[in-house]
């Protein structure tokens, strides 16, 4: 079964996600029909691609901020701070 997103590199989600957004919410803002640019592949999405769209934005913003969920937690959570010296 084809996928809305054949033809669009998914391999650089910094590079995607901004063009993804972008269509998102050209979409939402009334726009039937977005083109979304990949290299020399062009990807139409439609309204009926929201929710297609929602979730692969979800998907690459969890690869660029590791979710806290599953245990990605920030350095400075692990590391108490000491008070007061020794």
């Amino acid at each position: 079964m084809a996928s809305v997103f054949d033809g669009i590199d998914m391999s650089n989600a910094a590079a995607v996600l901004p063009r993804l957004e972008t269509a998102r919410d050209r979409l939402l803002a009334g726009e039937m029909t977005v083109e979304v640019h990949s290299g020399d592949e062009v990807v139409k999405f439609q309204t009926v691609d929201l929710a297609a769209l929602e979730r692969r934005i979800g998907e690459l913003r969890d690869r660029l901020q590791p979710s806290q969920a599953r245990g990605d937690f920030p350095l400075k959570l692990l590391v108490p701070r000491m008070r007061g010296g020794w």
